[in-house]
């Protein structure tokens, strides 16, 4: 139960657990248990930070890097991502490969094989963000020709590990037959997955899976 959740974690951060902080942060990012707010959000993850939690650390690189919640500054992104994966944190490597294919701190000819090697490492540690990196690379062919089939089995790792954002993408194989042979069941049971954790892209996706004439959900 997500909201149930939220509430040990608003006690226990505010009683200064960082890991707490960390949780917390992310439900505010997410509007998982709460209402979304990119504010509170960075400001838990800041708490956290302060703390030396490194996956906080790591998310709060993602977020200069998109500029959620806060500037964006790819500078900023670079030093926080370098800093967890320095620590040896799986999350700070996929942020340092995410700052490479955005093309920040690294060669752009260069930056597909450093991320694939910094995703791989992480996926080592079963980081769903490592997994999806990689299965999104994969389908898009900055690593060569686009496998769709190898794509889907990155993508699933990560939706099975918990991704919300693979879940969307596993039921939109699923649906139209992407990488896997196609299984409305399924697809609709990922896109209801990305939908309880908050995800708009799979929200979107299931209303469109309900106005096709083919569809029995």
């Amino acid at each position: 139960d997500a909201d149930e959740a939220v509430k040990f974690f608003r006690r226990s951060a505010a009683a200064g657990n960082a890991n707490a902080q960390y949780q917390l942060g992310l439900a505010y990012r997410d509007g998982v248990g709460t209402l979304k707010s990119e504010e509170e959000a960075i400001r838990w993850l800041n708490k956290a930070m302060d703390q030396k939690n490194m996956y906080a650390v790591a998310v709060l690189s993602g977020c200069y890097l998109r500029g959620q919640g806060v500037p964006k500054s790819g500078e900023k992104a670079l030093e926080l991502a370098e800093d967890a994966a320095e620590e040896g944190n799986a999350l700070g490597k996929v942020a340092l490969a995410d700052c490479y294919l955005a093309g920040v701190g690294c060669d752009a000819e260069e930056a597909p094989a450093k991320a694939k090697a910094l995703y791989e490492e992480a996926a080592k540690a079963n980081c769903a963000e490592a997994y999806l990196g990689l299965g999104k690379m994969k389908r898009s062919g900055r690593l060569g020709e686009a496998d769709l089939a190898a794509s889907f089995a990155d993508l699933k790792k990560a939706a099975d590990l918990g991704s919300v954002e693979a879940c969307a993408l596993v039921g939109e194989c699923y649906y139209n037959g992407t990488g896997v042979k196609a299984d409305r069941q399924q697809a609709e049971k990922y896109f209801r997955r990305g939908v309880a954790f908050g995800s708009a892209q799979a929200q979107c996706l299931l209303g469109r899976a309900y106005l096709k004439k083919d569809k029995k959900y």
